[in-house]
């Protein structure tokens, strides 16, 4: 919460669940200075997101991890397509509470029926590649981010609508690296025409984070 206009400016981040505690946020603050390197910023994990303080000694306050990655982005640079499983771990994440959303079917159909985006719907269908764009960010914004996610598409045939390409990281203690450097590639544009799966495991009970990113939005991110 924002003490100083009251409001919760992180409450869309979709990777919020899974930092819901310092010990979370200060792996991922750990995994962003290991990124930056001694030249770079400072990044402080605080009770409502990170504390990043620029060479210059300009500070920024981010709530969420989209805050966070868009505040480094000018010392981050691009990341690599592949996710680097051999650096020290920075740490785990927090794994949540049980998932409330219901899923949802994306069909591109130009002979069919259209079906909106509802609190209803299992499946939406649209004509065009276009209006499933659409569809896609209405999932990574509130208010359907909280109440819904993908659970597949079909009908196109751009590089977003196929299977996705699976990334895996090693162990829990990778998962703040892994969350970092998925946001870090989504903000990057590396998955603007592309699907991609990462899955890292969250303790050692067989919880494991999947987060589905679809042109350039997160579409799912939850545990399996």
């Amino acid at each position: 919460m924002c003490g100083a206009c009251g409001s919760d400016r992180g409450a869309g981040d979709w990777a919020r669940p899974f930092l819901a505690g310092l010990p979370a946020r200060s792996a991922v603050a750990t995994a962003a200075v290991r990124l930056l390197g001694p030249a770079g910023p400072r990044v402080q994990a605080r009770g409502g997101g990170w504390l990043v303080r620029a060479p210059t000694g300009a500070t920024t306050d981010c709530a969420g991890l989209g805050e966070l990655v868009g505040a480094l982005g000018r010392w981050l640079g691009v990341p690599d397509r592949a996710f680097d499983g051999d650096v020290e771990p920075s740490g785990c994440l927090v794994v949540p509470p049980p998932d409330a959303r219901r899923g949802v079917t994306l069909i591109v159909d130009p002979t069919a029926v259209p079906r909106r985006l509802t609190e209803w719907t299992d499946t939406v269908v649209v004509p065009c590649a276009d209006s499933a764009l659409r569809v896609l960010a209405e999932l990574s914004r509130l208010p359907w981010s909280v109440r819904r996610y993908l659970v597949g598409v079909s009908g196109v045939p751009a590089g977003w609508g196929s299977w996705p390409v699976e990334v895996r990281a090693p162990g829990p203690e990778y998962a703040a690296d892994l969350m970092l450097w998925v946001e870090w590639g989504r903000r990057s544009g590396l998955w603007d025409d592309a699907a991609v799966v990462v899955r890292c495991p969250l303790d050692s009970e067989g919880a494991s984070l999947h987060v589905e990113v679809r042109a350039g939005h997160v579409v799912r991110a939850g545990v399996v």
